[in-house]
């Protein structure tokens, strides 16, 4: 997943734990590169700052279609090891900043590149300090990228590319224009290091930001920063596993079934859970689209863990009662779960699962449980295709169900090969099936093929699927919600026809205006 961000790699001054890149007293040169290596648009000059009246090194970066942009010097492989480390980073805006998030970098010698983020907001003219942390005790980046032939978590040393910051924009924004004054590292004591490494928000704030700044608001930046601050805490190693999460997450679920209870308006509504599964209520009926219990448990010394992430049982026996249909394109636990599916057919409601999915939990004696392939009725289509797993594939369809008439819904589970995803769609537009809305994680061109053929309003999943993150690091489960919005949601939000949703969280399905359809 590309972000809009720009790098900078930071050089080394005089002493090895402790140095400052001044860019106020003094001209340290570097060098720069984008990835459109387009040096009219996103470039690095020094420059008077007009908020301080000073030297600064001015960046400026237009991010149409930008992504991203390297300010770099590699003076910096005499940096010995330390255990913990604080950096400051100095910066001047002249006005509002459409950057919703902040990080540093060190690149070691095997050029894995270390980040630590944090969500910012710079609304204003004014002069701003961030600061971040480094424990490399125990290793609390939230994101690794792994340039070289050796990859294993750990900042070995001596440094290659030095220390580094990096700013996110939201893509299309226009321009970002702000003055870097200054970056000073020094490594520190144990005793110096805060509680926790991240300490952007909590949980309340975020519940509290993310009902100020709802789904289809205005105010973009400020719904970013809300997200953004939700992911700085999910990026914690272990979350998944923390009664603070599991918490948060029920208690975001309780009040989708009290929303679905109450909601009795003709226009079908959705609502987000754990990473791809979805509910609408439409017609006065409750549709689940790839619900599934949470993080799946596992088994240690063939005792089942149950990871705090999970639908607590209260939640469980409540949604079960309300869901009269349950769709899901294939039987990994982030899109079935079999807690969930053994109450759905013990109450007798309907589900739609592949041939395979059926095999797997052993389902094929119930009159409910429909094999999704073969079944057909009016306002129902499937298309059937394969998850590529490597070595293996898994099969996976995709739907298109009639939540009233005029307003489909695409549900594509994991279905991301180029040519597939061209080839399920061509398909569903043979059959007339058009896709008013889609759920749909990012990747594979989906986004674009969809809204092109029919002008459909884009929703994200597969949003922080822990399974995608080793169990007791740090970092991000595939994509995060803010990275989502700002980086590939950001152009269908923009145009009002597309939403990154957080747990808990819902829109109304408005009637869409179809596109003409291509002849095949």
């Amino acid at each position: 997943m590309k972000t809009l961000s720009t790098l900078f790699l930071i050089g080394l001054a005089a002493s090895v734990n402790a140095w400052e890149y001044d860019f106020v007293n003094g001209k340290p040169s570097f060098n720069t590169y984008s990835e459109n290596n387009d040096p009219k648009v996103c470039y690095t000059e020094y420059a008077v700052n007009p908020q301080t009246g000073k030297q600064a090194l001015h960046v400026i970066c237009d991010t149409t279609n930008r992504g991203w942009m390297h300010v770099y010097n590699l003076e910096a492989k005499s940096i010995t090891p330390f255990k913990y480390g604080k950096c400051t980073v100095n910066l001047s805006t002249t006005g509002p900043q459409k950057i919703f998030q902040f990080g540093m970098r060190p690149m070691d010698r095997d050029n894995e590149t270390f980040y630590y983020f944090q969500p910012v907001r710079l609304n204003k003219a004014g002069q701003w300090s961030l600061v971040f942390y480094i424990n490399n005790v125990n290793m609390n980046y939230q994101s690794v990228v792994k340039h070289g032939p050796i990859a294993n978590g750990v900042m070995d040393f001596p440094l290659n590319g030095g220390m580094g910051v990096t700013f996110s924009p939201m893509r299309d924004s226009g321009i970002c224009d702000f003055y870097l004054e200054s970056v000073h590292f020094q490594e520190i004591e144990e005793k110096d290091m805060p509680p926790a490494f991240i300490k952007a928000t909590t949980y309340d704030e975020v519940e509290k930001q993310l009902a100020k700044f709802p789904p289809r608001c205005e105010d973009i930046m400020s719904r970013t920063f809300a997200l953004s601050g939700l992911d700085s805490l999910l990026m914690v190693a272990n979350s998944e596993d923390s009664d603070v999460v599991g918490n948060y997450y029920n208690k975001r679920v309780k009040r989708v079934i009290d929303e679905i209870k109450a909601w009795n308006s003709p226009v079908p509504k959705l609502w987000k859970l754990y990473s791809s599964g979805i509910l609408v209520k439409a017609g006065g009926k409750v549709l689940a689209f790839d619900v599934n219990c949470g993080v799946e448990w596992e088994y240690t010394n063939k005792n089942r863990h149950r990871y705090k992430l999970n639908l607590s049982d209260e939640n469980l026996e409540a949604l079960t009662d309300l869901i009269d249909r349950s769709y899901h394109t294939h039987e990994h636990s982030d899109h079935t779960g079999y807690d969930l599916l053994q109450k759905l057919v013990a109450k007798k409601k309907l589900v739609f699962m592949t041939g395979n999915a059926i095999k797997y939990y052993k389902c094929e004696n119930y009159p409910n449980v429909i094999r999704a392939e073969k079944h057909s009725e009016p306002g129902y289509w499937v298309f059937d295709s394969t998850q590529n797993m490597g070595k293996y594939r898994v099969q996976n369809t995709a739907f298109v169900v009639e939540l009233v008439p005029g307003t489909n819904l695409l549900v594509r589970g994991d279905i991301y090969e180029p040519p597939e995803v061209v080839r399920m769609c061509e398909y569903f537009q043979s059959q007339g099936a058009y896709a008013h809305y889609a759920s749909v994680s990012p990747g594979a061109g989906i986004l674009p093929e969809a809204h092109k053929r029919w002008n459909t309003f884009i929703m994200s999943a597969h949003e922080w699927e822990f399974t995608h993150r080793k169990r007791g690091e740090p970092g991000v489960a595939c994509q995060s919600f803010s990275g989502n919005y700002s980086g590939i949601y950001s152009p269908y939000v923009n145009q009002g026809c597309g939403e990154v949703l957080s747990w808990g969280e819902s829109i109304e399905l408005t009637p869409r205006e179809e596109l003409p359809q291509k002849k095949n």
